[in-house]
């Protein structure tokens, strides 16, 4: 949070306005998605930064494994918040390119990033992505209807392309990577036919959803459950961790907080916004713990305050894109 306040301090120094700091953020992202083609096409940069988890302490055995397919780039939590962050920056910038198609250009980095290092990443880019669209076209016109083919289209071809080029994985360097990517769309599809594999057994295991009893209910036990815990069986999802640690008090006390950061979009022309991210945090508490300290968090926290801090009467608008100064370079 201090350094939050020290971002928002320096652009407000230099007379920034929120769509400058989303802007920063956004080239923030590229550079990590830039890190994570390098780290995917040049072994000794990924393996670099594998050793620098090691070394600060991460488990050596799974971060080994978790390289093979994942951990491209450079951050804190590779795997999970910081593809997180690309996932409301991209869908973001589409949802710009909606008034100025120029802002698609920060987009193709930021989805690389994405794909390369989450799946369920990349299922939220997807949903957010349709919902931005879906909700920005009010009127169902021959003009719109032919824009919504167009890119229904443009997107079956780029994911008929990425699947090619996954099945042409399979018998290189990178089969790790490929199997991994194309067995989480097979477990997606096998849920529709009724068949639950991989993540989707896991998570609809009875055990993991295991919550304590009593007064621990009310005010948890301090510990959360991801380990062992009380003969139970860990659990990585974050609703009952949050009743393990705290109870019903501490998971209350979360979903206020998360009201309170997204509460500033809640404005007619930002609504969407809102929307969206409580979108994002109602399903990444299901596969992950998002209240915690990572990338995510801090994004949350950048984005909120900076709303109404770098706002002016006319540029509280995340659709604001008259002014020139709001505009990308030509």
């Amino acid at each position: 949070m201090p350094i939050c306040f020290c971002i928002l301090n320096t652009l407000k120094k230099e007379k920034a306005t929120f769509h400058d700091l989303i802007m920063v953020l956004v080239a923030c992202c590229n550079i990590q998605g830039l890190l994570s083609v390098v780290s995917f096409v040049f072994p000794p940069f990924h393996t670099w930064v594998l050793n620098r988890f090691i070394m600060y302490g991460y488990d050596a055995d799974r971060y080994t494994s978790l390289s093979y397919y994942r951990l491209y780039g450079l951050a804190f939590h590779l795997t999970n918040y910081a593809p997180l962050v690309a996932v409301a920056m991209t869908v973001i910038m589409i949802k710009y390119a909606l008034k100025d198609k120029r802002y698609l250009v920060t987009t193709p980095l930021m989805i690389i990033s994405i794909v390369l290092n989450s799946r369920t990443a990349l299922v939220l880019l997807l949903l957010g992505s349709a919902f931005v669209i879906f909700t920005h076209f009010k009127k169902l016109t021959v003009k719109t209807l032919r824009r919504l083919t167009i890119g229904i289209c443009s997107a079956a071809v780029v994911v008929a392309l990425g699947a090619f080029a996954l099945k042409s994985m399979q018998n290189s360097s990178n089969s790790w990577y490929a199997g991994w990517v194309l067995s989480g769309f097979e477990q997606i599809g096998g849920l529709f036919k009724g068949e639950k594999s991989g993540y989707f057994n896991y998570v609809s295991s009875d055990s993991i959803w295991t919550v304590p009893s009593d007064m621990m209910l009310i005010f948890g036990s301090g510990k959360d459950a991801v380990g062992m815990h009380y003969g139970l069986k860990g659990t990585d999802v974050g609703y009952i961790n949050y009743l393990w640690i705290g109870g019903i008090v501490y998971l209350l006390g979360i979903f206020g907080l998360a009201f309170l950061l997204i509460k500033p979009f809640y404005k007619s022309k930002t609504k969407w916004l809102f929307f969206f991210l409580s979108m994002v945090f109602v399903i990444i508490n299901v596969k992950d713990i998002l209240f915690t300290q990572n990338e995510f968090m801090c994004f949350l926290f950048l984005i909120s305050y900076g709303v109404n801090y770098l706002g002016s009467e006319r540029l509280l608008s995340l659709l604001f894109m008259n002014n020139r100064r709001n505009m990308l370079p030509v």
